[in-house]
């Protein structure tokens, strides 16, 4: 008898899920279009992500290297303060990888507003790297920076933050598709990322998440998904209700 497999959509509701009812106004977009990556090849893998003032937008996207695809970085930033006018030629470029090489890759940013300074975006991705080139030790990694729309840089990879990191020539592992929301813990803004892990010697793919804390520190990432599903894009979000902030969890499973 023939095993037949289904996808289904779980969710992880870290607190109780609120609904809220909000007005949506559709607009007419075609002639507003913009040319944000000016790619002379292919890009791919955008978010975006606006201040509560709406005054401040930020937007996140992959380039593609010659030999490469959209998918594996470089990783760019840019960005539109007090509402001016997005300028197609201002950008930062946030992995600071020179060409494309199978020894390292950037992928799947994501980005998210800042809840108490809207100038601040907070931005993740994933990398692929074998620092020692072919024949050594491969890691994955997930990462995190803090970019201002007011124009200071974020590409320094000083102020890159390593969330989570395996070899994946030693343990069989890797992580990717990290999304990022922020919630206002009095006056601090935390950060909550969610990513797969995958465990190809145990045949395993978990969702894992973590929160950057008011100063700086990473918590230790917990798994919202089963050890026996095959778990991968995950989504995540936040609300407040009184003093309580939730974390709202979703992910596919097969």
């Amino acid at each position: 008898m023939s095993k037949t497999r289904r996808s289904v959509v779980m969710v992880s509701l870290l607190g109780l899920l609120l609904l809220v009812m909000t007005q949506w106004a559709l607009a007419a977009f075609g002639s507003n279009q913009l040319n944000i990556s000016r790619s002379r090849t292919d890009a791919g893998y955008p978010a975006i992500a606006v201040s509560d003032s709406g005054q401040h937008v930020g937007m996140v996207w992959s380039d593609k290297y010659p030999g490469g695809d959209a998918t594996q970085g470089p990783i760019y930033f840019k960005s539109s303060s007090n509402g001016a006018t997005l300028n197609p030629t201002l950008e930062q470029r946030i992995t600071v990888d020179a060409a494309f090489s199978e020894d390292d890759q950037s992928l799947a940013p994501d980005i998210a507003s800042d809840p108490n300074t809207a100038r601040n975006m907070h931005l993740v991705w994933a990398n692929l790297a074998r620092p020692g080139g072919l024949g050594t030790d491969q890691f994955y990694t997930i990462y995190y920076a803090m970019c201002a729309t007011s124009g200071a840089t974020c590409g320094n990879s000083a102020n890159h933050q390593e969330v989570k990191k395996v070899n994946s020539s030693v343990d069989s592992e890797q992580v990717n598709d990290p999304k990022v929301a922020t919630s206002n813990n009095g006056g601090n803004t935390i950060v909550h990322v969610v990513w797969q892990f995958v465990d190809n010697a145990a045949a395993e793919r978990r969702i894992y998440y973590s929160a950057r804390k008011a100063n700086g520190d990473w918590t230790t990432p917990v798994a919202v998904s089963g050890s026996n599903e095959f778990a991968s894009h995950p989504a995540i979000a936040t609300s407040v209700a009184g003093a309580t902030t939730y974390v709202h969890v979703a992910w596919a499973s097969d």
